[in-house]
């Protein structure tokens, strides 16, 4: 602070001095003065950076499933891929999961072969990707995707995600640009003058989805559900703001 007041006073012709880094809870930030002439001039400036950033829970799964058949030919293979494939998604549209919430998202035929290069036989494999809005549904869907596919049943990841985050973002830019605010108040002070206007705001946000790999074992039998846990998700914005000082 002292380093910033001493350059207005004096009127040392430097723009962009370094007042520092503040951090704390739930924010953290830099900040630049910038000064044209000797005193708080209409050129003077101060620009700060800050984060807000809340925490909403997930109300939206996204999950990759499928199927593994092998068979000693390819259209028997494919046959036996189609029967579990249809059973596998009847099973899923009866336990909470719409038809727009299915898309295939793979579907390959290969030839298995030995360490000579023997064909032996030939596997499908066949990929839905799953997103549901009841997220309280997912594990009983997915147990119940087993139960109906069989062994050959394939899950390969689950995402966690807000589907409607305009109430958090809010909440986050208001919480950032309040930190911004004080912030560039403490340093406008420590150089002996007083936040005007805002003159630039530029935003960032940031909110990514909760990935878990799958860690359980999924089998056949009385289980009724596999559990899961949604947790939170955080939701952040960053500003950068531009005050006038005078």
């Amino acid at each position: 602070m002292a380093l910033g007041a001493a350059v207005l006073a004096a009127g040392v012709g430097l723009a962009g001095v370094a007042l520092g880094q503040s951090s704390g809870s739930g924010r953290g930030g830099s900040a630049e003065l910038t000064a044209a002439r000797t005193g708080v001039s209409p050129a003077a400036t101060i620009t700060v950076s800050a984060s807000g950033r809340v925490e909403g829970r997930p109300d939206t799964v996204s999950f990759q499933v499928g199927v593994d058949t092998t068979a000693p030919t390819a259209t028997a293979a494919l046959a036996e891929d189609n029967s579990r494939m249809r059973a596998l998604e009847a099973s899923l549209l009866g336990n909470g999961v719409s038809r727009s919430g299915l898309q295939t998202s793979g579907l390959s035929i290969y030839a298995n072969t030995d360490n000579k290069g023997v064909v032996t036989g030939f596997s499908v494999d066949d990929e839905l990707d799953v997103t549901m809005h009841d997220v309280s549904r997912a594990g009983a869907a997915i147990q119940a995707a087993a139960n109906a596919a069989g062994n050959g049943i394939q899950l390969y990841g689950i995402d966690f995600s807000i589907s409607n985050k305009a109430g958090l973002l809010s909440a986050a830019r208001a919480a950032a640009m309040r930190d911004a605010r004080i912030e560039a108040a403490q340093y406008a002070a420590g150089a002996g003058a007083s936040l005007g206007e805002v003159l630039k705001v530029t935003t960032t946000a940031s909110s990514p989805p909760v990935s878990y790999p799958v860690a359980f074992g999924l089998t056949q039998g009385p289980v009724s559900s596999v559990p899961l846990q949604r947790g939170s998700q955080p939701v952040s914005v960053q500003v950068t703001v531009t005050y006038q000082l005078r």
